[in-house]
This record gives structure tokens, C-alpha cells and sequence, in this order.
């Protein structure tokens, strides 16, 4: 009996949000956290879907048109099936991508589950950088669908891992145009923060969008973006010397932030108060912009009294590491 088992890496968007999305360049991160999909052929039954998400497994021939249209998992078994001429499947889905942190959970399981069936279907248990890719176009365009503001860094940083900078093709997605960076040089000024009310990115990434547009915003955003991705890329190449304009930078784009829905003012009222903000370390929100994660960003001796009052608003550090390899098979895949 067949079955195959990948693992996708979550990942942390550090610069470039909804820049991105008018064709400007993101910052990402791949992280050490992964979502597992094991699919394994089955002689009978449709498509089994497990996941540590559902109380009870659901079979994919008991949903409705509204329900594959809805739920990520649906959406992709039921393609799944259709063109990889895989009837009979039991999948299950094991993550430690928290849905409340932003760290990718529903890229990775469209990712995964195209991976897989695309290794069934082949019967290899290697798969090609062409086929990952493809794969990840796959589930760009099936995000889309759901999410119809989506730029795809986010499965695309899944699908290749590292550190990427990215500036999207529309027309011929992802297009020619990223660069993967050795995270480590980057690694050591961050670390991730979680403990808020999450930022689903429908609700906060529609709103905070919207009046972007509204307020005018937009291309002043877009410009700020650009420089923040800049001034990492800087660090990246010349260490800490740079690090006060990256904390400018990052207070420029925040300032402009600030003046949008679900932004946690009363978090950055606290940090701001103390020795060295936005001069010798900084922190700023990542993703949809409201309380999925907070980066915070400089040496670990001058972000120690930041690390204190984020634990006392109730904020812990997320311990992740940076993950060089993107999505792939597990070995525990049996062809």
C-alpha cells in the first residue's frame, strides 16, 4: 500500500505585507515549525480527511459545494482527487503551525497535500524543483480563490525555505525575480513574539487593505516597505553597523501602521517607553498587521527589557529557528 509523507516549514513575513500585493518586494522566513501530510492509498471510501483541527475525520464525499468553497483541506482533496486520479486516499494532517500565529497553516496544507499526490501519482520519492514550484503555483492559485487579495509569498517561502526576497509576477506567478538568502546573518537580531488575539487574514488583511486605499496611504506604504526591506538587506550584507537604520526604518512604516484598523497601539505604547527604541532595537508587527506575531528585532543584550515587558503584557517568544529547507518529503514516505 502506498503512502507518502511531506512536511512544509511555517514562515514569518518580515517586510513587505501589503506592498507586495501592488507588485513591490517581501522579506520572509521560513520557520522550524511544520505541518505533516500523510496520504496514504486506500481500496475503498473516497477521500478520508484527518486532521488534529476536526474532533472527528470527515469524508471528503459528505461535503457540500459551500464547505470545499470554505475550508482549505476540502478545497485541495477535492482537486486532489479529480486530477491526480487518486480516488481513494486517507490524508492526514498533523501541525504545529498554531492558526492563531500567522505562521502559514493553510498554505502549508494546500502545499502538502499537492505535494503528495503529486508523488503518489508519479510513484518517485524524490520530487524535482520544477515539480515544487508547480506544486506551489497549484496552491497560490487555489488561495486565490479563497482569498482573493493573496500575493503567494507565503507558499512560495514554504516551497523553497531560507530567507527569500521576492517581487511577484502577477501575470506569470511567482515570475524569475527572488533570491534565497543563507537566514543566519539575519537570524541573530530576530526573535518572534506571540500571545495576542491572532489576525485571521480575511477580517484584519481586508480592513487594513481597504484603508490603506482609503487614507491614501498606499504608495507612501509601499515606499516605506521598500526601505525596510532595504535596510535588512543591508544588515544582511553588513552586520550591525546598520542596525540603526533598519530600527528607522521600521518606526517610519509603523507610524503608518499605527493609523490603521486592529493595530496594537497599547503594545507599542509599552515598548516605546523603554531605553533605545526605534534607535538600538525596534519591533514591528508581521503579516495581516494586527496580533498574529511581533517581530522583535535587534541584539539579545539590548532587547532583554523589551523581552520583560512583552512577558508582562502577556507576550512569550515563540521558539523557532530559521528553516534552510523548504517543503519536501519525509522519510518515512514508502513508494
Amino acid at each position: 500500500m502506498k503512502s507518502v509523507s511531506i512536511q512544509v516549514p511555517g514562515k514569518i513575513l518580515l517586510a513587505g505585507e501589503y506592498a507586495v500585493l501592488d507588485g513591490y518586494p517581501a522579506l520572509s522566513m521560513a520557520v522550524d515549525r511544520y505541518l505533516t501530510v500523510t496520504l496514504t492509498e486506500t481500496q475503498h471510501g473516497g477521500w478520508v480527511l484527518d486532521s488534529d483541527l476536526w474532533s472527528t475525520p470527515r469524508n471528503l464525499r459528505d461535503a457540500t459545494l459551500d464547505d470545499v468553497a470554505r475550508e482549505p483541506l476540502l478545497q485541495v482533496a477535492d482537486y486532489a482527487q479529480h486530477h491526480y486520479s487518486l480516488p481513494h486516499i486517507h490524508c492526514r494532517i498533523a501541525s504545529d503551525l498554531d492558526i492563531r500565529f500567522g505562521l502559514g497553516s493553510s498554505t502549508a496544507l494546500r502545499l502538502g497535500v499537492l505535494l503528495g499526490a503529486t508523488a503518489l501519482q508519479k510513484d518517485r520519492p524524490t520530487l524535482s524543483p520544477s515539480e515544487i514550484l508547480e506544486a506551489a503555483t497549484l496552491a497560490f492559485h487555489m488561495q486565490r480563490v479563497q482569498q482573493s487579495f493573496a500575493s503567494g509569498y507565503d507558499v512560495l517561502t514554504q516551497a523553497l525555505g531560507g530567507v527569500l526576497v521576492w517581487t511577484p509576477d502577477y501575470q506569470n506567478w511567482p515570475g524569475q525575480s527572488w533570491q534565497r538568502m543563507d537566514p543566519a546573518p539575519l537570524a541573530q537580531y530576530l526573535q518572534i513574539f506571540v500571545g495576542g488575539t491572532g489576525a485571521p487574514t480575511t477580517k484584519v488583511g481586508g480592513s487594513v487593505r481597504k484603508a490603506l486605499q482609503e487614507f491614501s496611504l498606499q504608495r507612501e506604504y509601499n515606499e516605506a516597505s521598500n526601505k525596510v526591506i532595504t535596510s535588512w538587506l543591508q544588515m544582511w550584507s553588513h552586520g550591525i553597523d546598520t542596525l540603526p537604520q533598519l530600527c528607522h526604518d521600521i518606526a517610519a512604516q509603523r507610524r503608518l501602521f499605527a493609523k490603521l484598523p486592529y493595530f496594537p497601539e497599547h503594545l507599542f505604547q509599552a515598548l516605546e517607553t523603554l531605553p533605545g527604541f526605534d534607535q538600538t532595537w525596534s519591533a514591528k508587527t508581521t503579516g495581516a498587521g494586527g496580533e498574529d506575531a511581533i517581530l522583535l528585532i535587534g541584539t539579545r543584550e539590548q532587547t532583554n527589557m523589551a523581552v520583560e515587558r512583552l512577558d508582562r503584557e502577556g507576550w512569550y517568544q515563540l521558539p523557532v529557528h530559521p528553516a534552510e529547507g523548504g517543503a519536501g518529503l519525509h522519510p518515512g514516505t514508502i513508494l
